[in-house]
């Protein structure tokens, strides 16, 4: 199985990811600075445009150059193939260990809801990611380690950065 296209897919996702970018950063240029704080609603649309700009050009680097540093080789192409192959099952939904797998994580939902407004953020959020990986297949540690830096920063970014207000823990001093 050779790289054919690989290049010109690189090229043609990296100038949808710039055209993405230049979509962002037109379409939040009129958003309005909030009160009291030195940014503006337009921050985060910001950022992730300049993160898609910067893959997009990576990209496109990467498809005029043919692809063959970013690309995997043959073999390890056709090994990824044959696991995405795997993963695909059309009769997905006559199993019911997937349709437990999706209550499942319905009720997690649910239980952020229930749960945030008396525990806080922090606990509800960890609950909730650290079940959503378990049901994904992640091992519990590595479960633990994703989920607590995941929610610490999030925390952080919405309610320092960006100021939402978040479900206050009352057992950690209100953060």
């Amino acid at each position: 199985m050779g790289r054919t296209g690989v290049g010109s897919r690189d090229l043609v996702l990296g100038t949808v990811c710039l055209t993405m970018a230049g979509a962002l950063v037109w379409m939040s240029r009129d958003l309005k600075a909030i009160p009291g704080q030195h940014y503006g609603a337009d921050t985060l649309p910001n950022v992730i445009a300049a993160l898609s700009a910067a893959v997009g050009l990576w990209m496109v680097v990467s498809g005029l150059r043919g692809g063959a540093d970013a690309s995997p080789g043959d073999d390890e192409l056709a090994a990824m193939q044959a696991e995405a192959a795997t993963l695909r099952d059309p009769h997905w939904a006559r199993k019911p260990a997937s349709w437990a797998r999706l209550a499942a994580a319905v009720m997690l939902v649910l239980a952020y809801m229930a749960l945030s407004v008396p525990f806080g953020f922090l606990p509800a959020a960890l609950v909730t990611l650290l079940g959503m990986l378990l049901l994904m297949g992640v091992r519990p540690f590595t479960a633990l380690l994703i989920a607590v830096p995941a929610i610490v920063a999030t925390r952080y970014a919405f309610g320092d950065l960006l100021l939402v207000p978040l479900p206050r823990t009352p057992f950690l001093g209100g953060w």
